[in-house]
């Protein structure tokens, strides 16, 4: 008797805290970063989001970039057109000049279809975060497979 209680209280709790969140803000939580140097430095280095490439895909893309940034520096981070500093910028060679032009699609073919790179890279003069795929399926929600190098 005492453990069916026990469980049920166990059950009901978990409910309960678990009611106030979908399961997709589960999965993917942004929770703002608290500590306030970090905060400043993260702050400085997401500044805006680009997103050349016009598509359902990397309209899904530039949405969930701005949710997960915006959650976690705690602003708004618009989309933008062009590359400023601290840009993220994303996408694929086929579909982004930008990438196109970093040359990196030896080191994308690499990484295949599934596959992806992260690295900080100078575009026009302005320091950015760059998040490049070989194929159109959005990088960006992509779990599993990927890479991150902080080479320029």
């Amino acid at each position: 008797m005492i453990r069916s209680v026990l469980v049920a209280v166990a059950f009901v709790a978990l409910t309960a805290a678990a009611h106030a969140e979908t399961g997709y803000n589960l999965w993917l939580r942004y929770e703002r970063v608290t500590d306030p140097a970090q905060l400043r430095a993260y702050r400085q280095a997401a500044t805006a989001i680009v997103v050349q490439q016009r598509s359902p895909t990397s309209d899904v893309i530039a949405a969930e970039l701005r949710r997960g940034l915006s959650g976690l520096l705690g602003v708004d981070v618009s989309i933008a057109d062009q590359v400023s500093t601290g840009a993220v910028v994303a996408g694929t060679p086929s579909g982004s000049p930008v990438i196109a032009a970093l040359g990196w699609a030896e080191a994308l073919a690499r990484l295949g279809s599934e596959g992806y790179l992260i690295r900080s890279a100078i575009v026009d003069g302005h320091d950015v975060t760059v998040i490049a795929s070989s194929s159109a399926v959005t990088p960006v929600a992509r779990c599993g497979s990927g890479t991150s190098s902080p080479g320029r």
